[in-house]
């Protein structure tokens, strides 16, 4: 028997006796547009917000031992905790997805032994690059390549006072201050350790730094001594 399995939060839903009849399989998510209606004018028109809809997924999940209600309880019970989860999967092992279990079906159990359930599985419409989680050490000057979608990056800068960060057009400035500074371009936030640093930095014009499509150059300057990057990748 072919055992068809996931992951969520690094947990095997083998170790819940939970199969899979079938690999997981994700449709391609859907542009998001948004409609507008001008009076006079017929249909509509639709706005590009350049994001994407989450995809569903329905597990055709079962369980095969003795006391298959109870083992079914228990398996439903570990699907339904929590919330945005760590999603990986046999089939895609360079990927990762953040999804949730949104609803669960009642279960056939026959004899028993056998226990057949669906589980709904939502995820965001981001496929995450494994690779994209590693920390890139970057020197000043250097171009980093992204073959994938834009992405909002973590920076991590080593000062020794106050200095610059640029990738490609945009400027992070940070005020006098030695250590480490992680920036994160996603939430938009300074920290160091537990705590918040964003009375230390500055972004250009507003706009945190992101990794195009493409080449990206990187500069440091004056008090910043060191610069990482954990580039989350990502794609659909």
């Amino acid at each position: 028997m072919d055992k068809y399995h996931f992951y969520l939060d690094g947990e095997s839903s083998l170790d819940y006796g939970i199969y899979l009849q079938n690999p997981l399989s994700f449709s391609k998510p859907s542009r998001r547009y948004s409609t507008i209606t001008i009076p006079g004018r017929s249909g509509t028109l639709h706005n590009d917000e350049n994001t994407f809809e989450d995809v569903t997924c329905q597990a055709k999940c079962f369980v095969l031992q003795t006391s298959a209600e109870n083992a079914v309880g228990d398996a439903t019970e570990w699907l339904m905790s929590g919330g945005i989860r760590r999603l990986e999967t046999p089939e895609d092992p360079d990927v990762f997805r953040m999804c949730r279990v949104t609803e669960g079906y009642d279960t056939d159990v026959r004899l028993n032994i056998l226990g057949v359930f669906d589980a709904v599985i939502t995820c965001q419409p981001e496929r995450w690059l494994k690779s994209g989680e590693d920390e890139l050490e970057i020197e000043s000057g250097a171009t980093l390549f992204n073959l994938w979608r834009e992405s909002k990056p973590l920076i991590i800068a080593i000062c020794s006072g106050a200095g610059d960060i640029t990738l490609n057009d945009r400027t992070v400035s940070i005020a006098e201050y030695t250590g480490e500074i992680w920036i994160d371009c996603d939430i938009q936030n300074a920290y160091s350790d537990t705590e918040n640093k964003n009375n230390l930095i500055t972004v250009s014009n507003g706009e945190f730094p992101v990794l195009e499509s493409g080449e990206n150059v990187i500069t440091f300057s004056g008090g910043v001594t060191a610069v990482k990057i954990i580039p989350r990748w990502w794609t659909l």
